[in-house]
């Protein structure tokens, strides 16, 4: 499976369509892509997709803010990690390149979190 940005996205429904009784937030999915997933990677890009949302606190009192239509506002939460690498250039510059500094970061950070797709990976697809 090839996972792209364009596979799925949620977004925030403006207040005015909230207030007309839309939802909140809108899922978007990529029909064909979802289709040649198992089970285990479309309950993945759900779970990432839906990460995404977060609602918006009152600072003081820690509770959830509403919008004027008294609906729990949200916010979009960015990724914890994105990068825009290039093979060839990694190939031609090796550790000296952007994409190897920031790949050897990433593993120092986080392990085998993301590149321990073998046989010890937490899920593995079915």
């Amino acid at each position: 499976m090839s996972c792209t940005a364009a596979t799925a996205m949620v977004r925030i429904v403006p207040v005015r369509d909230r207030a007309a009784g839309v939802a909140d937030v809108m899922l978007l999915v990529d029909r064909p892509a979802y289709s040649d997933m198992n089970e285990l990677e479309r309950d993945a890009l759900i779970d990432h997709e839906l990460t995404h949302l977060e609602p918006i606190m009152d600072d003081e009192t820690r509770s959830v803010v509403f919008d004027v239509a008294g609906r729990p506002r949200v916010r979009i939460r960015k990724h914890d990690r994105q990068y825009g690498w290039f093979d060839e250039v990694a190939s031609r510059w090796g550790p000296n390149s952007v994409e190897a500094r920031q790949a050897r970061k990433l593993v120092d950070e986080a392990g085998q979190l993301y590149l321990d797709l073998g046989a010890n990976a937490i899920k593995e697809a079915g």
